[in-house]
């Protein structure tokens, strides 16, 4: 299966080594496909999409207040990514 590219690392927040995912198990020469990253954290695209879907600020913190939406917090964003400031 590795020699084939059907396992790809892929980096992820919060793995110290890559992340061994499947690959495309298909091989077109016109249309190679290709992992494009990773998979979204929960919630890591929450207000994003809702303010795509119409949804102004107040109305998505609002969703995600009373539990309809979930997203995580500003800090625990910067901690699954690595960002967490070191104290």
């Amino acid at each position: 299966m590795a020699a084939r590219g059907m396992v790809i690392p892929v980096e992820h927040p919060g793995c110290a080594e890559p992340k061994a995912i499947a690959g495309p198990p298909i091989k077109l020469t016109e249309t190679p496909a290709a992992v494009r990253g990773r998979a979204p954290l929960l919630g890591e695209h929450t207000r994003r999409v809702l303010a795509e879907a119409g949804y102004g600020p107040a109305e998505v913190e609002g969703l995600i207040q009373t539990g309809v939406a979930f997203a995580p917090t500003e800090a625990e964003s910067k901690e699954a990514n690595g960002e967490a400031e070191k104290v």
